[in-house]
């Protein structure tokens, strides 16, 4: 994954002799026959323990829902064991014998009978995957142990890959083969941090109105939880076409992270979408349904400095929910895509992708990714 965006105060140089991964739970009691949200967070490097932090903001929200979690990662640096038993971790297992990769991985991710969801924060490629442990080692959603995971997951279950261009070839890919929703990036993506205006805006002094960056979350969880334990940084998809290492794809993107539902019908997906969204770190605790309808805003419209662009998202999506007006982008160039497929042809090589964009001038995916986590949400409340 590229880093867009990471400011001196986030990126901490890992340790270049700490390569032991770990599997690790905040949870007193943790049965793995249960319902489980399973979190892998590879080595940062140059993004320090920002996507570790992205993970931990997951799982604060997954266990402020009352459900089971676990993160496997890896040790960046020298504290960063005492970091999370300081946030309430406790080790399951810590292994410095094997590379943390797919195949270390796999047997790690078998022990779990109902995956609530599987999730993947840290550097990714269109098409070799997470990286894991330094850019030798990676969790390759092409291999062929990861079709072993089908059944492995709850009837909600879902893929959600949080890293650059997981929303290309993976996710639907993935959504096929193990047979759940799956979402990923069409672009690359940034570090977000919470604001004392309790905003998120992406990690970096010139595009933060101050820095008068957040001490502590006020508004996504129960209570007020300190930023120290995890719970003001988030991993989300820039607003902009992706030009870098695996390409040029500036034809067109997607700012937000898109679901795919290979198999499931529209109203199945819905519901999986609304699910998936509780348990990502949004401004709101998205339980009531006004609530829901700004953490939905929130995830799916771009942070910007002056909030001129996120007000224009959100006055555009409440425009497709109350009138019904789809066409818009927060973008200047997007795609267009259903729920299975898009309108692009994207190839790639271990080396580079290319894409070719075929989808119309104005494209309605923005506000239809939106209205599907409405209804997913009214689905839940429904017999309520």
């Amino acid at each position: 994954m590229k880093s867009l965006l990471a400011t001196a105060t986030l990126t901490l140089l890992a340790s270049p002799t700490a390569h032991a991964y770990f599997v690790a739970t905040p949870n007193a009691n943790l049965d793995p026959a249960k319902p489980t949200h399973v979190l892998v967070s590879g080595r940062g490097q140059n993004l320090g323990r920002q996507a570790q932090l992205s993970a931990l903001g997951v799982a604060a929200r997954i266990q402020d829902n009352g459900e089971q979690v676990v993160l496997i990662s890896v040790f960046e640096d020298e504290t960063n064991r005492q970091s999370l038993e300081a946030k309430g971790y406790r080790f399951l297992k810590v292994n410095d014998k094997v590379a943390f990769n797919t195949s270390s991985t796999m047997p790690e991710l078998l022990k779990f009978a109902q995956m609530s969801s599987l999730q993947f924060f840290g550097h990714n490629s269109p098409s070799l995957g997470t990286q894991t442990d330094g850019p030798g080692e990676r969790f390759d959603f092409r291999d062929g142990q990861v079709k072993k995971l089908k059944g492995h997951f709850t009837a909600d279950g879902y893929v959600f890959i949080h890293g650059c261009n997981g929303g290309w070839l993976t996710a639907p890919a993935l959504s096929r083969d193990l047979g759940v929703p799956a979402a990923g990036a069409f672009t690359g993506t940034h570090f977000e941090r919470l604001h004392q205006d309790q905003n998120f805006y992406v990690a970096d002094k010139t595009r933060v109105p101050n820095l008068n960056w957040a001490t502590a979350n006020s508004q996504s969880f129960e209570g007020i939880r300190d930023c120290s334990k995890g719970g003001c940084i988030r991993m989300r998809p820039g607003n902009g076409a992706y030009n870098a290492h695996w390409g040029n794809f500036t034809q067109g993107t997607l700012g937000f992270y898109k679901f795919f539902c290979a198999t499931q019908t529209q109203a199945q997906c819905d519901r999986v979408m609304a699910m998936s969204l509780r348990n990502f770190l949004t401004t709101t605790r998205a339980h009531t349904r006004n609530e829901f309808i700004e953490s939905a805003k929130d995830f799916v419209c771009p942070p910007s400095k002056d909030r001129k662009l996120s007000k224009n998202c959100f006055e555009a999506m409440e425009q497709a929910l109350t009138k019904g007006t789809r066409a818009y982008s927060s973008l200047s160039n997007s795609i267009q895509c259903s729920f299975k497929s898009c309108e692009v042809k994207f190839t790639c090589t271990n080396e580079s992708c290319s894409m070719t964009n075929s989808s119309p001038k104005q494209t309605t995916t923005q506000a239809d990714e939106f209205l599907a986590y409405v209804r997913g949400f009214d689905q839940l409340n429904q017999n309520r």
